[in-house]
C-alpha cells in the first residue's frame, strides 16, 4: 500500500490553484453533503479511537447527515453514502493529481451497518496505488468511538483524461484501451 500522506492545507493551496484556473472549488459537492476538511490535528484526533488495523488516510472530511439524508427507513440512504465517499475518494485524487484532470472509472462499494442522521462522521481516503494513467483510491466511513468497525468502505479507480483526446494521440479511442 502506497503512503501518501497529505496535509490539508496543501489541498486548500491546490484549490486555490485550480480555482483560478476557473475550478469551483471546494467543490459544491461538500456543501451539499454537509461535509468539511479536517486540519492534521482535527483529522488525528477524531480518528484516535476510531480505528483499528486500517490504513493511515491521506484525508479525512466530516460528516453531519441530517434526516433529509434519510431513506423511509430513517437512516442515511445509501446513495448518499456512494457520494460522501466518492467525494473523499476525489478531494484526495484531486489534490495528488495536481491540476490533471480525471474522473471516476471504476466506483465499488460495500455497506456494513447502517449510517444514522444527527451523528458526525469520518470518511477518511488513502491512496492504494499510483499510475501514468489511473490511480486507485479506496475510503471508509466510520462512526468516531467504534474502533475497527466501518460503516461503509469504497473502492475507485481514477482515470486521468488528460492522456486522451485532441493532440495526445487519443481520438476516438476509449480511455480503458490505453
Amino acid at each position: 500500500m502506497e503512503k501518501a500522506k497529505i496535509d490539508p492545507e496543501r489541498i486548500r493551496k491546490t484549490w486555490r490553484r485550480l480555482a483560478d484556473r476557473g475550478f469551483r472549488l471546494p467543490p459544491p459537492t461538500m456543501g451539499f453533503f454537509r461535509l468539511s476538511l479536517l486540519s492534521a490535528e482535527e483529522a488525528a484526533s477524531a480518528l484516535a479511537d476510531g480505528m483499528a488495523a486500517h490504513p493511515q488516510p491521506s484525508l479525512v472530511l466530516a460528516f453531519d447527515p441530517d434526516e433529509r439524508m434519510c431513506n423511509p427507513g430513517g437512516i442515511v440512504q445509501g446513495g448518499v453514502i456512494a457520494g460522501v465517499l466518492d467525494e473523499a475518494i476525489g478531494v484526495l485524487t484531486a489534490a495528488l493529481a495536481e491540476g490533471r484532470p480525471f474522473t471516476t472509472g471504476h466506483l465499488a462499494l460495500d455497506y456494513f451497518a447502517p449510517v444514522q442522521p444527527g451523528r458526525r462522521h469520518l470518511a477518511y481516503a488513502w491512496l492504494v496505488r499510483r499510475g501514468r494513467r489511473r490511480m486507485v483510491v479506496d475510503a471508509e466511513m466510520i462512526e468516531p468511538g467504534r474502533p475497527g468497525r466501518p460503516l461503509a468502505r469504497a473502492s475507485a479507480q481514477q482515470l486521468f483524461l488528460d492522456l486522451v483526446g485532441p493532440g495526445n494521440g487519443g481520438e476516438g479511442q476509449d480511455i480503458a484501451e490505453r
